[in-house]
């Protein structure tokens, strides 16, 4: 009696050293899983950012991403693991897929920052305050302040980012840069090098006396400015 009641223990116990086994083995083939799932989905997100960036220009996104063909070839063997029921060898597969999708998501990620770097660059967004001297002015003051509002929300919101993983950021990137151009058409042109050096001096710590070229006056006079600028002496 007290025999086959001992062995029965030593049966339960088992089972239930079975069963937590097979729990910890189910916890961990559910946290990887989620895990490579979400590293997935953000390389979608990044894929999808790049086709942005390309349809914008193709030169944007050069970058081969590296790792794909060793992670695919990680879930291949994962699934052949897995097919063939054999527990270690699939939950040891399941590992590598993770650090093979993290390298892939990486490489991804400095492919799609490296586009949106060279768009910012690009469009040489530049400085607003270049214009500050028609703040006042009767239909070019309006416009200095869109230009101002549309520079603030490029600055503060889009530009900081890595990149523009989100429709609604690239679309908002699109308005911006499009309302910027509109302006910038409506403004007085600086096709001037020596007058936008100017512009962009006295907008910051001041422009140097020598940089009031003949260029600059005559742009000045031209849009009747001059009043605007004083000389101080430092």
């Amino acid at each position: 009696m007290i025999t086959s009641q001992v062995k029965r223990i030593h049966e339960l116990s088992e089972g239930i050293k079975r069963k937590r086994q097979e729990d910890d083995a189910q916890h961990f083939w559910n946290s990887s899983r989620n895990n490579v799932n979400k590293i997935l989905e953000e390389v979608s997100t990044l894929m999808r950012c790049e086709e942005w960036l390309e349809d914008i220009d193709p030169s944007y996104v050069k970058t081969p991403i590296r790792g794909v063909t060793a992670a695919s070839g990680a879930i291949k063997t994962l699934l052949e693991a897995a097919e063939s029921g054999d527990a270690r060898k699939t939950n040891e597969q399941l590992v590598k897929v993770e650090e093979r999708c993290r390298a892939t998501l990486q490489s991804q990620k400095e492919s799609t920052a490296n586009g949106w770097e060279k768009l910012k660059d690009h469009v040489a967004w530049g400085n607003s305050h270049i214009y500050a001297a028609f703040k006042d002015h009767e239909t070019h003051g309006i416009h200095f302040e869109e230009l101002v509002q549309a520079e603030q929300i490029f600055r503060q919101r889009l530009e900081p980012q890595p990149y523009l993983s989100q429709k609604e950021d690239q679309e908002l990137f699109e308005h911006v840069l499009n309302k910027r151009n509109q302006l910038l058409k409506k403004l007085p042109k600086m096709d001037n090098l020596e007058v936008e050096e100017f512009l962009k001096n006295a907008a910051n710590d001041g422009a140097k006396l020598g940089s009031l070229t003949d260029n600059v006056k005559d742009w000045l006079r031209n849009n009747k400015l001059g009043a605007k600028y004083v000389i101080k002496q430092r």
